[in-house]
């Protein structure tokens, strides 16, 4: 793997991943963020088995290819960097090298074959909420849930769907909230509520999401 691509875009892209990198040094393969080039462009992924983040930058690839790096050492590199220079990555062996001028940095690599699959959208159904509406639901229910792992359905938010629309509710078996989206939602609410669907959602993903 070889490639070139702005210090912006690249520093823009980890910001999204610094977040769900995982911290767990049993695994240390969650600290790392995967690369790979893909058609001309850069995707970069992290995870922390909870949450997985994907996003892709444009790159000029001078050999494909996908690795592995260290999300601490990358991000810090990148952020000392001016907005408007130009970053290369390169594949050498089992290390990683980034270049800018005369400033090199190189980490060694894990096998990428060992990071996590992170996975796809599938068939099911899907729903349209607006942001600001769902933001405000997410506001008055998630001071609710419960900090004890103990009881781990209370750890997050109940969505449902009744009469028409998205129902949130969220306890820690002291306190209940419960929110009802008055906005319309666009999607097939009927299949779900005939099916008398409910997930719950984990409140970090939710955090994560506001």
């Amino acid at each position: 793997m070889k490639l070139t691509c702005t210090q912006e875009n690249l520093r823009l892209a980890l910001s999204s991943l610094e977040r769900v990198v995982g911290k767990q040094s049993t695994l240390p393969i969650l600290s790392n963020i995967l690369l790979e080039t893909n058609n001309g462009q850069l995707r970069l992924s992290a995870t922390n088995l909870e949450i997985g983040v994907i996003t892709t930058i444009g790159a000029k690839i001078e050999r494909e290819g996908k690795s592995t790096v260290p999300a601490k050492l990358i991000i810090t590199f990148i952020q000392n960097l001016a907005t408007d220079q130009i970053v290369s990555v390169e594949q050498i062996g089992t290390q990683v090298v980034r270049q800018r001028g005369n400033q090199t940095v190189k980490s060694n690599s894990l096998d990428s074959k060992d990071f996590p699959i992170i996975p796809e959208r599938g068939e099911g159904k899907l729903l349209y909420v607006g942001a600001a509406s769902f933001q405000q639901g997410l506001h008055k229910t998630l001071f609710c849930v419960s900090l004890n792992e103990s009881r781990i359905e209370l750890t997050g938010v109940l969505f449902g769907f009744r009469d028409g629309g998205l129902y949130l509710t969220a306890t820690d078996s002291f306190r209940l909230a419960e929110w009802q989206m008055k906005e319309k939602i666009e999607g097939d609410v009927t299949a779900l509520e005939s099916h008398q669907t409910t997930v719950i959602i984990p409140a970090y993903t939710l955090q994560e999401v506001l």
